[in-house]
């Protein structure tokens, strides 16, 4: 009878009870997100079923963006490319990051100050340091063509070669998000205990055999975590694509969320644009939900 009752009690009894507090400092929060992450979702997902460009309101047109997605050879090709910078800019970041990682965990003097340089570029914004890489590359007073002339080569158009491009895109985004994913591997590698290497070498193993057999193994949760973060935010590149190529040269350079940019911001294209959006969260949670099936196999957790 008692549990009853309680049970019957209304919402505002937890008030007169002290328990407002909850209240207090949760609402504000739930507010927020309610305001900034809920009702954008909705809206872009209802705005994906019309036409729309932004000074008209929107017109219902059911699934014809849905369809029109699978016919946008412009698209397709930016699934690829996207694909391609993804694939080569985790992997290029896992292995830098590990090799710094490695390099860094040692005890000498000074060592702290390296740890803060290699981390500076991933507190520093990323428009800032695409405008450097831009005069990096400047095929005409870059320092890399200078680099490049020094050393009796001739300079390349860094930017403006279709096979050149994507491939520099990658390398500054690489260099950029390497000292993160350092520190990352870093507290991976103080976690590993020191025994299994002094076993190992009292057994005569080689360093390349600790390295394969104790590093790489123990350190998996870590990289695991490197790659799935690291495909998430490579799957929405935009802000380096946009200072130095603009999508160019002759489209090489496009990226999904870059021609979901154009769609909705140059060409008008709103609802066809919040359509693309939420196929590339569909492409993300596939990829995210194939890595954490595929963890179960070379993933180990202590």
């Amino acid at each position: 009878m008692a549990t009853d009752a309680v049970r019957r009690r209304p919402w505002w009894h937890a008030f007169r009870r002290g328990r407002w507090l909850g209240y207090v400092y949760g609402g504000p929060v739930l507010i927020a997100f309610l305001l900034f992450n809920l009702y954008p979702m909705a809206l872009g997902l209802y705005l994906s079923f019309t036409d729309w460009d932004i000074l008209r309101p929107p017109v219902f047109v059911g699934s014809k963006n849905w369809g029109t997605l699978l016919t946008d050879e412009l698209l397709w090709r930016a699934v690829g490319q996207t694909l391609y910078y993804a694939v080569a800019s985790v992997a290029g970041t896992t292995a830098l990051s590990l090799g710094l990682a490695l390099a860094l965990n040692q005890r000498l003097r000074s060592i702290g100050l390296y740890r803060t340089f290699f981390f500076l570029p991933a507190v520093t914004s990323v428009i800032a340091i695409a405008a450097v890489w831009r005069w990096l590359y400047n095929s005409e007073y870059g320092l890399f063509n200078a680099l490049l002339d020094q050393a009796g080569f001739r300079p390349l158009n860094w930017l403006g070669d279709s096979s050149l491009a994507m491939p520099a895109v990658i390398l500054m985004s690489v260099w950029r998000s390497a000292g993160f994913n350092t520190v990352l591997f870093l507290a991976g590698l103080q976690g590993v205990p020191q025994e299994y290497y002094e076993a190992a070498q009292i057994d005569g193993a080689s360093a390349w055999s600790r390295f394969r057999h104790i590093t790489v193994p123990l350190v998996s949760p870590t990289t695991f975590f490197v790659v799935v973060n690291g495909l998430i935010g490579s799957w929405q590149v935009f802000d380096q694509v946009y200072i130095l190529t603009r999508g160019g040269p002759h489209l090489t350079t496009v990226t999904v969320v870059y021609l979901i940019y154009s769609n909705g911001f140059e060409w008008f294209k709103t609802g066809y644009a919040s359509a693309i959006a939420y196929w590339l969260f569909l492409i993300i949670l596939g990829f995210t939900g194939v890595q954490f099936l595929l963890q179960r196999r070379w993933v180990f957790y202590s």
